[in-house]
């Protein structure tokens, strides 16, 4: 393609031309590179307004976006060299041999052990004040043992014969049984009449209550009969209050056309066991039912009879 020159005919902001001589415009004697061109036009002109500007006018309108260049092909990349070879690793010397253990020097012999002291003689005991304890003397030689007698020892007698064993006497005569008596047995009597049986004149003691009542202790064995037309509370106390013996029974029946029920006064402490509705709290069925109440262990109690 032919080369190709840019001429002037820029403005300054006073409106005087732009001589050449006073801007650099690029000139390419090449093939023209149309991003490249305008890049370097736009710097010159960057350059220039940096030295020559004036007073800012008024904002021209903006004008069209120009065309966007094309982009270059990429250069092809260069090949890669070829990796140098590794050299060979060096062969690993021989290891040197053990040098060899010395030898054991051998146990210096054990000294000759030294001759005992000769034995200290005994002082005489002294009949004064017993005095300071002296220090003891250094213990002497032990002597020598004698020799062993060498004599043979003499021969040893012969044992005796024993004795004759003396002859046994002769056992006495036993001695005749006496005769049996010849008298007979005697009739056994004839057994009594039976005495006649006593009367039982054991009575119970009734206790009767009207109004609301605790067990005391003077209530074992007794009957407590309750009257009261209405509702009537029979309660039990804890053992910490009155202490009834383990197998206490107290008898109670209702008198009258009441409601008549059995509690323990602290429920939490003392416990009722029954076949009532309320096993803890029974009631006396109907006018003149019964019920016996027994302590079987230590705060609680069992009632039997005419409960519902």
């Amino acid at each position: 393609m032919p080369s190709y020159t840019f001429t002037s005919n820029l403005q300054t902001t006073n409106g005087v031309g732009v001589q050449s001589g006073n801007f650099n415009y690029p000139a390419y004697t090449d093939t023209p590179d149309i991003p490249r061109d305008i890049y370097r036009l736009a710097s010159e002109i960057d350059a220039y307004l940096l030295v020559n500007t004036g007073p800012q006018g008024v904002q021209g309108t903006r004008g069209l976006q120009g065309i966007i260049g094309f982009q270059g092909t990429q250069g092809l990349q260069g090949t890669i060299g070829v990796q140098g070879t590794i050299g060979l690793q060096g062969t690993t010397g021989a290891t040197g041999s053990q040098g060899t253990t010395g030898a054991t020097g051998t146990q210096g012999a054990t000294g000759t052990q030294g001759t005992q002291g000769l034995l200290g003689l005994q002082g005489t005991t002294g009949s004064g004040a017993q005095g300071t304890t002296g220090t003891q003397g250094t213990q002497g030689l032990l002597g020598l043992q004698g020799t062993t007698g060498s004599g043979a020892q003499g021969i040893t007698g012969a044992t005796g014969t024993q004795g004759a064993t003396g002859t046994q006497g002769t056992q006495g005569l036993l001695g005749l049984q006496g005769t049996t008596g010849a008298g007979t047995q005697g009739t056994t009597g004839t057994q009594g009449v039976q005495g006649i049986q006593g009367t039982n004149t054991t009575t119970t003691t009734i206790n009767a209550q009207s109004t609301n009542y605790t067990f005391a202790l003077a209530d074992q064995d007794k009957l407590v009969a309750f009257s009261n037309t209405g509702i009537q509370y029979i309660s039990v106390p804890t053992n910490a209050s009155v202490a009834f013996p383990i197998g206490a029974v107290v008898h109670v029946t209702g008198w009258n056309t009441g409601t008549y029920t059995i509690q323990a006064v602290t429920p939490g402490t003392t416990s009722i066991q029954s076949t009532g509705a309320t096993v803890a709290v029974p009631k006396l069925r109907a006018q003149y039912s019964g019920a016996d109440v027994v302590k079987i262990a230590t705060d609680t109690w069992q009632v039997f009879g005419d409960v519902s």
